[in-house]
């Protein structure tokens, strides 16, 4: 990096008053790093981008890179501090091959908008320099300054993107503008600030908030990126929320060290329901696909005038930039005016009059291709640009079309899926989540799996002596209490059939799970103690007649419990969780306590023949 200072310093001579810090650029070059921070998907948790930091600014005297740059302002080197930073930080992108497939994020300080002559330029010179292209960079508006206090804004962001830059809108929330900003502008990508992700896992309030910005950059055709995750819950509520992308400490640190980013993040399992849910919408969606071929940006709009020339061609043509990343597309329909005008047509076949499809194309909204079914028609509803679908993505690549009459098939047909999945008096999930779920469990044994069965004691009689509509009662408190208590990520609930459920939970310590059990079980029998009378209630009986006609003694309702947990690394077969759990259930129902918990724990590696070994992990576990 010799000499770059030096360089930067007779390219751009900008005014100034007073002779700048010589001393500060020099010693700026020598000790200032960039570090990486990578950012996943929370589709699929596989590395979507990484973003360059300021390093080494203790060796150059700051306590922070945003006193670097007050500094580097009022000595009126800004626009070298600038470049010098990004020159160092695109030599630590282009030095780990695996990054080069994801975008480069790049922090531009906002006083640089005030005086942005030449610095698109440099920078494009820059990137040339290193072999990198201009479209695998997002440029990052920084959140310290007013993003609209002037007309040079909208001129360095028009100019950024026509040379194919990517823009992104930093710390959304706590600038002095980003509503009128996100209103003026056109953004990429929107990033939220940590302070709204803080506790997002468990403040309601929040969550709506943060939902709702969400919401607002999807219909302005941002995709929405998370600063400062920190922990579980607040990484699964933006997952849920519907936030595209995550940055922070739980899923990836800054660092120098480039090969210890990972493809992919090191997060917990996603609920198997959502898993279920997610690749059913998935498959039904890629066999809706409509193959459209997309356009390079800079494409002759002869090749789009050849397409659209084709009677049985769809109306649209997605253009992409030169990583195959969406940027729009351009609707037949727009072109009629032109090819209406005298020699429209000529023209446009013409490739010596220089037209390109960056002349016609319009921005789009496009979407991953997991997302939920029901938030593409919701957006294809609220384009409102008169579009006839939608363009996906998987990973941030251009992957496909689908139609909007294909999108309402595939949710028609979802509903009618889940209809018939689910309980018509619970409303709960039926034996196919249930079924996801241990399929899924036998399958990934990286985490552990555990398996709770319930099931009603002594409703017959209870059913019989208050009625059916008393014991659907009964039945719907059951699930109710299930529902209001597993609202956790790894939690999958389900209503069997009956008196029966199911709850299963993956990366629950056994000693948590049997609390968490016990509990729910104890909470139920207290509640169902309502629909007794204070004699029935003081006896712990009913006294009624069986179905043969005998006198009978039917103590109070409660719920039976059988938990069977395997460790990570334990991989059951069909017929383990079969025959252990039926064992189990059997047992539950002979205790006084209603309970009984077994765990399978893997002590070494198994060989053929060998099974699991049963141990006991406390002392309210029962060995079954």
């Amino acid at each position: 990096m010799a000499g770059v200072s030096g360089q930067l310093n007779h390219k751009l001579t900008p005014p100034r008053d007073r002779a700048p810090d010589a001393r500060f650029l020099v010693r700026a070059e020598e000790v200032l790093t960039a570090s990486l921070q990578p950012i996943y998907s929370l589709h699929d948790q596989r590395l979507f981008a990484t973003e360059a930091l300021m390093r080494g600014v203790e060796e150059l005297g700051f306590s922070d890179a945003h006193s670097v740059l007050d500094y580097a302002s009022s000595q009126h080197v800004l626009h070298e501090i600038e470049l010098l930073q990004v020159e160092k930080a695109i030599a630590a992108y282009k030095s780990r091959s695996l990054l080069r497939s994801g975008l480069l994020f790049l922090n531009v300080d906002g006083r640089i908008l005030n005086r942005p002559e030449g610095f698109v330029e440099k920078l494009r010179a820059m990137l040339a320099r290193h072999g990198v292209s201009e479209t695998s960079v997002a440029l990052e508006l920084s959140e310290r300054h007013d993003r609209t206090a002037n007309a040079e804004v909208s001129k360095f962001i028009e100019k950024a993107r026509s040379a194919g830059f990517v823009i992104a809108i930093d710390d959304v929330g706590v600038g002095v503008a980003d509503l009128q900003a996100l209103a003026q502008h056109r953004f990429d990508y929107v990033k939220i600030d940590r302070y709204f992700v803080d506790g997002v896992g468990g403040d309601a309030r929040l969550r709506f908030f943060v939902a709702t910005l969400v919401e607002l950059a999807h219909m302005l055709g941002a995709k929405v990126i998370i600063e400062g995750v920190e922990n579980e819950a607040d990484y699964f509520a933006c997952r849920d929320i519907g936030c595209d992308y995550a940055q922070g400490f739980l899923i990836g640190r800054p660092t120098t060290v480039f090969d210890d980013i990972s493809p992919k993040a090191s997060v917990p399992p996603q609920r198997a329901d959502q898993l279920l849910r997610r690749d059913d919408d998935r498959s039904e969606i890629e066999a809706a696909l409509t193959p459209i071929p997309a356009l390079v940006c800079g494409s002759p709009m002869s090749q789009a005038i050849a397409r659209l020339a084709d009677p049985n061609a769809p109306n649209i043509i997605p253009i992409v930039d030169a990583d195959k990343r969406p940027i729009g597309q351009i609707h037949f329909e727009e072109l009629r005016s032109f090819l209406a005008s005298p020699y429209g047509l000529s023209l446009l076949r013409n490739d010596a009059v220089g037209l390109t499809v960056n002349n016609f194309f319009k921005p789009c909204h496009h979407l991953e291709v997991d997302v939920d079914v029901d938030k593409m028609i919701a957006y294809c509803a609220g384009e409102g640009d008169g579009s006839s679908g939608l363009v996906l993505t998987k990973n941030g690549y251009y992957y496909g079309f689908i139609t909007t009459i294909s999108l309402l098939s595939v949710a028609n047909s979802r509903r009618i899926q889940q209809a018939r999945d689910e309980n018509p008096l619970t409303r709960l999930p039926g034996n196919r989540r249930v079924n996801a779920f241990l399929d899924h469990a036998r399958a990934s044994v990286d985490v552990s799996s555990t398996l709770v069965y319930f099931d009603f004691d002594h409703f017959k009689p209870f059913n019989d002596y208050f009625g059916f509509r008393i014991g659907d009662r009964a039945i719907l408190m059951f699930a109710s209490l299930l529902r209001k208590s597993c609202r956790s990520n790894n939690m999958t609930i389900g209503h069997i059939g009956g008196d029966d459920f199911f709850l299963g939970c993956r990366s629950m310590p056994p000693e948590t799970a049997v609390r968490f059990v016990r509990d729910l079980t104890e909470r139920f029998a207290l509640g169902a103690e309502s629909f007794y009378n204070s004699d029935e209630r003081q006896n712990g009986y009913i006294e009624t007649v069986s179905r043969d006609g005998e006198a009978l003694r039917a103590p109070l309702l409660q719920v039976s419990a059988a938990l069977l947990h395997f460790e990570a690394g334990v991989a059951p077969t069909e017929e383990d969780l079969t025959v252990r759990m039926a064992r189990l259930k059997k047992i539950a129902k002979s205790r006084k306590d209603n309970f009984v918990a077994q765990v399978i724990r893997r002590e070494r590696l198994f060989e053929d023949g060998e099974t699991f070994q049963d141990v006991k992990v406390l002392s309210e576990f029962r060995e079954a």
